[in-house]
Parts: C-alpha cells; sequence; structure tokens
C-alpha cells in the first residue's frame, strides 16, 4: 500500500473526534461507557466498524468543505451510512485500512472515493472513481470470502481522478 499512497491526498483528522465516536457506539449499542461495549466481542466489533465509518465520511466532508460535521444524526441509533450525492451522481465511500486493500460488492457500489486510514488517525482520501472504472480495475481478492463471492477489491490507484474540492468533484462527474 505504502507506493499507492502516492495517489492519496493526506486529510488532517483531530484526535478530538475518537471521544465522539465512542458517544455514538455508546448511544447506539446502550452501554454505560466504553469500557461496557469492548466486554462484548459484538460490541468492540460494531465500534470498529463505526469508526472507520464516520471516519472515512469525516474526512471526506471536511476535504471537500461540506461545513460543520453533523455529530447528532450520528448519535441516533438509526444512523444509516450517509449517501453523498454530486450533479445527481451518488458517491459511495469505501474505506479500508492497514494491512487491506479495499473490499467491496461492485454491484452494490456507483462512483467511489476510497478513504484509507491508519489506526493513529494518518487518513488519506483517493481520488474519484466512476462505476465503470472501478469494474475495469477491480479484481478478485487474493483471499476467497466463501460468504460474499462476488467480492471484490481495487489494488492500484492511479486510474483514479484526484480533486480538490467539490468544484473539481462537480466537473470530474460531469466528464464521466
Amino acid at each position: 500500500m505504502i507506493r499507492q499512497l502516492q495517489y492519496f491526498k493526506k486529510v488532517f483528522v483531530p484526535k478530538t473526534i475518537e471521544p465522539r465516536i465512542q458517544e455514538c457506539a455508546i448511544n447506539h449499542l446502550k452501554v454505560r461507557d466504553i469500557g461496557k461495549l469492548r466486554d462484548k466481542y459484538e460490541g468492540q466489533r460494531y465500534y470498529d466498524i463505526l469508526r472507520l465509518d464516520i471516519i472515512s465520511e469525516y474526512v471526506f466532508e471536511k476535504h471537500l468543505s461540506l461545513g460543520d460535521f453533523d455529530w447528532e444524526s450520528r448519535l441516533s441509533k438509526n444512523y444509516k451510512r450517509k449517501s453523498y450525492q454530486f450533479e445527481g451522481q451518488e458517491i459511495n465511500l469505501v474505506n479500508f485500512s492497514i494491512g487491506t486493500f479495499p473490499k467491496f460488492d461492485p454491484d452494490s457500489i456507483s462512483n467511489v472515493v476510497f478513504v484509507y486510514i491508519k489506526p493513529e488517525l494518518k487518513c488519506y482520501i483517493s481520488g474519484f472513481a466512476s462505476k465503470k472504472l472501478i469494474s475495469e480495475v477491480s479484481q478478485k481478492p487474493l483471499e476467497y470470502n466463501p460468504l460474499n463471492p462476488e467480492l471484490k477489491e481495487i489494488r492500484d490507484f492511479k486510474d483514479l481522478v484526484r480533486f480538490e474540492n467539490k468544484d473539481d468533484l462537480k466537473i470530474i462527474i460531469n466528464s464521466f
């Protein structure tokens, strides 16, 4: 992955985000504190997934300067991962962390932006990938997953189109 980072842009994420994510998880799972949440395997797994989801949304919104991050909606147990729309096109965020490549079901996503999240909150955002590009460059993962045999992954990010702001992203989307 190190060689692929040249195709990503680093986005600063403050450490103050961690307690906010913990607050969301505690609220969703109705436990008293993060220690109680971590006592349960399912609780820790839920927190790990929620953490990556919220960080990727934070990175995307911050990179595009979309305004203040809406923590209130994320506190709701019924919170669903945000769907981003630009120029009438949906953009899915696919996050991944150290030691992996992003995995996804190509039939369940449209256009994509990948967010690479390292444990110490070093975060990187990829360029834009249209659904067509995803179908061309994605491949079967090295490790077969019998629970989701359609799963694909992407290992090369050089063909993704970089963007610096929401105006760039709108231009890119309109060019596809």
